[in-house]
Formats: C-alpha cells, sequence, structure tokens
C-alpha cells in the first residue's frame, strides 16, 4: 500500500509498497524556489508554494534509517552521495516521478 506523509518544515514523502520513498521538498532549507528566504526560516503554511523543488528517493531499513540513496535521472543506487537528492526540479518533473518510484525493483 502506498502512503503519503506530510512533512512539517515544507514537504510530503510517498512510501511505496516495494520500499522506496519519494521525498518532495520545498521548504527554505531545502534546493528550489524558498531557498533565498534564508536556512531556518519559519515559512507559514500561506508561504508553501513553489514551482521547483527538492527531489529525494530512497530505502529504509526496519529501523527507519536509510540505506540507500537513488539518482533521481538514472533511478540507479547513488555512487556519489553529492546525488542523494536533487534540487530546482519543476514541479510537474518531481510529480512525473510518483510512477517511476512505485515502479522500482
Amino acid at each position: 500500500m502506498t502512503t503519503i506523509r506530510s512533512i512539517a518544515s515544507g514537504g510530503v514523502q510517498f512510501d511505496f509498497q516495494n520500499g522506496k520513498t519519494l521525498s518532495i521538498m520545498f521548504s527554505a532549507s531545502n534546493y528550489g524556489t524558498n531557498h533565498h528566504k534564508g536556512l531556518g526560516a519559519m515559512l507559514k503554511p500561506t508561504d508553501m508554494e513553489a514551482r521547483s523543488v527538492e527531489v529525494g528517493i530512497f530505502d529504509r531499513n526496519e529501523n527507519g534509517t536509510i540505506d540507500d540513496w537513488y539518482d533521481y535521472e538514472t533511478l540507479e543506487i547513488a555512487a556519489d552521495l553529492s546525488r542523494d537528492v536533487a534540487g530546482w526540479i519543476p514541479v510537474d518533473e518531481a510529480l512525473a516521478l510518483i510512477p517511476k518510484v512505485r515502479s522500482m525493483k
């Protein structure tokens, strides 16, 4: 079963039946539209709008910690941890990842 989780700092995460999580974040501490508002900025819910977002794809183990990060372009395990998240991704492109991540093996 797929679940969706709201992240209080600004974003959502989709947990898919295959064990993968797609994270779409858009707060001031993420690489996207609101980044210029500064790290640690507290955005009001009415300010939570974005045209570009930060995405991350990962697996969690039984303890809830992240095992592997995936490169958002190739959907392969990220050999370089600088590829753990991707920033300034247009919202439509981020949403197009939902069926791709859902069908990952």
